[in-house]
């Protein structure tokens, strides 16, 4: 089972303080290291957890919301007798049929072991990919990462639609043919982030970025976007977006500029190089 590796880190943390209620802030401090992120982005990783281990936000059978608090994990747990490792009954790799508690433990536990599995070798097949692509002669497959766009005015109503946008104009991206794009989840974590565009680009491996920021004036918004190609910190592209948004039109423009953005880039990145003799 593919995971975020932020995703993994919160499910690790939550089972290893499933004696209390984890505050967002504690989330905030201990999983993102400080960093500043949306509660979007906290409920779209707790939403991801909970998939991943068979539970929803109706269920909250393994994690529950606790209004106005935090988050608990509350599926039964139970610890491992580690002076019994050899023991056939309780080895890990043995059927125990002892008690459902039990069971529920071993199955979470042996969940946490594969996911983590699967973690370590991708990353080390993703190493491998991109150290290959980097002495390749290749260059018709892009790399490009959809950093959190910035709300300068701050209006908090805003934060959903610009969660939302970034979200769908990734989507729309995906479906490019040779361009890779970072994960909507992967760059989470870099809204308002306190790193340089050198810093951003070493972490996510890309060889661009495209930023943006959204403004308001009433029933107005202006949505500024900018193409980096973070080689030669050149601007490869940047515009401008005026819309009227409200309710009713909220999904209309979010579907319009994001169309009009990929089919931007998908002439700039790659029709470009395609045409290049």
């Amino acid at each position: 089972m593919a995971i975020e590796p932020q995703v993994f880190n919160l499910i690790v943390y939550l089972i290893t303080h499933h004696n209390k209620v984890i505050t967002r802030d504690e989330l905030f401090e201990k999983v993102w290291s400080g960093r500043v992120v949306s509660d979007a982005t906290l409920s779209n990783h707790i939403n991801s957890a909970r998939t991943l281990l068979g539970d929803d936000g109706n269920k909250q059978a393994v994690i529950k919301t606790i209004r106005g608090r935090g988050y608990q994990f509350v599926a039964a747990l139970k610890t491992s007798n580690t002076s019994s490792a050899h023991n056939s009954v309780d080895h890990p790799l043995h059927p125990i049929k002892q008690s459902k508690q039990t069971f529920i433990y071993n199955k979470y536990a042996l969940l946490a072991a594969l996911l983590l599995l699967v973690i370590s070798a991708s990353y080390v097949i993703q190493n491998i990919l991109w150290q290959n692509t980097s002495h390749s002669n290749d260059q018709t497959t892009k790399t490009i990462a959809v950093l959190p766009f910035r709300n300068i005015s701050e209006l908090k109503a805003d934060d959903h639609f610009i969660e939302g946008f970034c979200g769908d104009l990734t989507a729309k991206m995906s479906k490019l043919a040779d361009l890779k794009i970072i994960s909507h989840l992967s760059v989470g974590s870099y809204l308002n982030a306190d790193k340089s565009i050198e810093e951003m680009t070493s972490e996510l491996n890309v060889s661009n970025l495209l930023i943006g920021t959204m403004q308001r004036a009433g029933d107005k918004i202006k949505i500024n976007i900018q193409l980096i190609d973070v080689q030669t910190n050149k601007h490869l592209w940047a515009e401008t977006y005026t819309r009227d948004l409200n309710l009713e039109s909220m999904f209309l423009v979010q579907a319009d500029v994001t169309a009009n953005i990929a089919q931007k880039l998908q002439s700039i990145l790659i029709t470009a190089d395609t045409q290049t003799p």
